[in-house]
């Protein structure tokens, strides 16, 4: 397998992720894809705070979110651990 092609099938991946993302938040009324800024939706703090579920259904919807788009879970992590400490 070339690295052209991984590459290509990341970007699919992350494609189909974030449409599945944004079919199912349409179709089910997820309220975390209403109120969370970019990608915060892959944070539990987030997603518990800003729903009805507990502690272990954040983690939970926050790792399913990660799966489906791991790339930009990537990034916004490493934009979290570069911020920590600041207002």
């Amino acid at each position: 397998m070339d690295v052209w092609e991984i590459i290509l099938y990341v970007c699919v991946w992350n494609a189909v992720g974030f449409g599945m993302w944004l079919i199912l938040g349409s179709c089910f009324n997820v309220r975390v894809i209403k109120y969370a800024f970019g990608i915060e939706f892959v944070n539990p703090l987030v997603i518990y705070k800003q729903t009805r579920v507990n502690w272990f259904g954040a983690i939970l919807l926050a790792m399913i979110y990660g799966i489906m788009c791991p790339v930009a879970t990537l990034f916004y992590w490493l934009y979290k651990l570069c911020t920590i400490g600041r207002d």
